[in-house]
């Protein structure tokens, strides 16, 4: 049914062209770290979560998250236009299709985007944590379930001739939480994408990486973070 549609990979569409096929010079300033995050949809509880320097806490699903300290959060029009731009650019086979991944798009929050270096440079690593808002109708139980119905969804949409993914979900214990994952191949980086549902949504990190050191890198922030974090 349509209805189950769900959108985790529009956030992989962006980023292929927002992140990696516009490489630009480093700048000499030095980059400061953004403290804002994207704020929820109309209608939607506040899921968004602060920053504080390199850590990122959300009271809502009880986690603290730490990135390296030479990392980078971005602003939250940068996790806006994420979203924007994925959802312009992946279209539905059908218009059906297309009307309910525009209602999908509705139930995300992009709580944060953090990167190794800056937006645009050459061998970057990205990760973007996001929360999905789920339908009674999903009856999503845990991250293999959210998988599968992207797997699902990726039938039904018009997506990049590059984008070869792999149909394998595998479970990947995480500190106390056992999340699930696909991976995606894409034309000069490669994309991982691990799941976990909590409270009514769907959380996944978009994992976005040319090598197995950034994989590895990006895989600890995951395994560190708490994820029974009370203030």
């Amino acid at each position: 049914m349509e209805r189950n549609l769900t959108i985790i990979f529009s956030i992989a569409v962006l980023i292929f062209s927002a992140n990696f096929t516009s490489a630009q010079k480093r700048k000499n300033a030095p980059q400061k770290k953004a403290v804002t995050v994207s704020k929820p949809n109309r209608g939607q509880q506040d899921v968004s979560g602060e920053v504080e320097g390199n850590v990122y806490k959300n009271k809502f699903f009880g986690l603290k998250i730490t990135i390296p300290e030479q990392w980078l959060f971005q602003e939250s029009q940068v996790s806006d236009s994420i979203k924007q731009s994925g959802s312009e650019k992946v279209k539905g086979k059908t218009a059906q299709t297309q009307k309910s991944f525009g209602e999908a798009v509705q139930r995300l929050t992009i709580l944060y985007t953090a990167s190794k270096d800056i937006l645009g440079m050459e061998n970057n690593a990205v990760m973007v944590f996001a929360a999905e808002e789920m339908t009674p109708l999903m009856q999503v139980r845990n991250g293999e379930d959210v998988l599968r119905l992207n797997l699902q969804t990726f039938k039904k949409m018009q997506l990049p001739p590059d984008f070869k993914y792999s149909e394998t979900i595998r479970p990947e214990k995480m500190g106390n939480e056992t999340f699930h994952y696909i991976d995606v191949q894409r034309t000069g980086f490669s994309q991982r994408f691990y799941a976990i549902a909590r409270k009514g949504y769907s959380l996944f990190f978009t994992l976005n990486y040319v090598s197995d050191e950034d994989l590895e890198t990006m895989k600890n922030i995951i395994r560190n973070s708490d994820f029974s974090w009370k203030e």
